[in-house]
C-alpha cells in the first residue's frame, strides 16, 4: 500500500512539474575555485573519440575560455554551469601558459557523470532534521528557502516515513539527477506544524561537498582571504573579445604572485 502511495505521488510530480533535463556531465579537471583559473590537476580529458588527452593540459595552465564564455567574472559555481553538459558534447577550453606566454585551445569531451543535490544540509542521525538551509528552489525555479529553518525535523520524503526508518541521508534525501523532484514533509521546531514542500535538485553534488565543508553557500563563495596570494609570473589577460578594457586579472591578489600551494589554493573537479 505505502509503495502504491510513493508510485503515486512520483507520477502526480512527473504530471504537474516541469521534466528534468538530462544528466549532466563533466570533463576531467580539477581548477582553482576563484579567478585566475589555474589548473590543478589533470585527471581524465577525452576527445571526441574518447582518446585520453591529458597531455594537452599542463598543471598551473589558466583557464581563461569556455567555448566563447570569458571565465574571468565566473565564480567556481557559474563555471561549473558552462562546463557541465549532456554525455558525449564537446566544449572548446581556451587556456594560458604561465612562462612560455602561450595560448592554446583544447577541445574536449563532456563524459564524467554528475550528480546534483538539494541546497540544505542534514543531520545524518536519527531524528533527521534541517542542519542549514543555502538554497532551495521548488520545482518553477523559485527560491522557496525561507520556507524552511534550520532545526525543523524531517518527517517524509516522497511518502516514505524518515521519522521512524534509518536511511542513507545523502543517497536518500539529498543526492540525485539534476532537477529531479524531492517532496518532504517537515515539522516546524517553531511552530511544531507540519508542511510539505516540494525541491529541486539543482546544486552540483562537488559544489554541496564544499559548501558542506566551509558552513554554508555564502562562506563558501565569499573570495578567499590569504596572507600571501599566488601570483602567476608575467600572465597578461587575453584581448577582450567585447568593447571596453578588461581590468588585470591578478589585481585583486597583488603585484607580485608566486605560490601554488595546496594549503594556499582550493580546487573543485570539473
Amino acid at each position: 500500500m505505502q509503495q502504491q502511495q510513493q508510485q503515486q505521488q512520483q507520477q502526480q510530480i512527473d504530471v504537474n512539474y516541469p521534466k528534468p533535463r538530462e544528466n549532466m556531465f563533466g570533463i576531467g579537471l580539477k581548477i582553482t575555485d576563484f579567478f585566475p583559473h589555474k589548473v590543478l590537476s589533470v585527471n581524465n580529458l577525452r576527445d571526441q573519440d574518447m582518446n585520453q588527452i591529458n597531455n594537452q593540459v599542463s598543471k598551473g595552465d589558466i583557464l581563461e575560455y569556455i567555448d566563447n564564455t570569458a571565465v574571468e567574472q565566473l565564480n567556481i559555481d557559474e563555471l561549473e554551469w558552462h562546463i557541465f553538459g549532456p554525455s558525449s558534447e564537446m566544449v572548446t577550453l581556451s587556456f594560458f601558459r604561465p612562462g612560455s606566454g602561450h595560448r592554446y585551445q583544447a577541445r574536449v569531451k563532456r563524459h564524467v557523470p554528475i550528480q546534483f543535490a538539494l541546497g540544505m544540509s542534514v543531520t545524518r542521525v536519527s531524528p533527521y532534521s534541517v542542519k542549514r538551509v543555502d538554497e532551495l528552489l521548488d520545482p518553477n525555479n523559485d527560491n522557496i528557502g525561507d520556507l524552511v529553518e534550520a532545526g525543523d525535523l524531517i518527517e517524509f520524503v516522497n511518502g516514505k516515513n524518515y521519522a521512524t526508518e534509518k536511511v542513507r541521508v545523502l543517497e536518500d534525501i539529498i543526492f540525485g539527477a539534476i532537477d529531479s523532484m524531492c517532496t518532504i514533509v517537515l515539522r516546524s521546531l517553531r511552530t511544531g506544524q507540519s508542511y510539505e514542500v516540494t525541491f529541486k535538485r539543482h546544486i552540483p553534488v562537488s559544489s554541496w561537498m564544499r559548501w558542506e565543508e566551509q558552513g554554508g553557500m555564502h562562506a563558501a563563495m565569499a573570495p578567499p582571504l590569504r596572507k600571501s596570494a599566488p601570483v602567476v609570473q608575467n600572465y597578461m589577460p587575453p584581448a577582450p573579445a567585447l568593447e571596453g578594457v578588461r581590468r588585470d586579472p591578478l589585481s585583486q591578489f597583488g603585484s607580485s604572485l608566486k605560490g601554488f600551494e595546496p594549503e594556499d589554493v582550493t580546487g573543485e573537479f570539473i
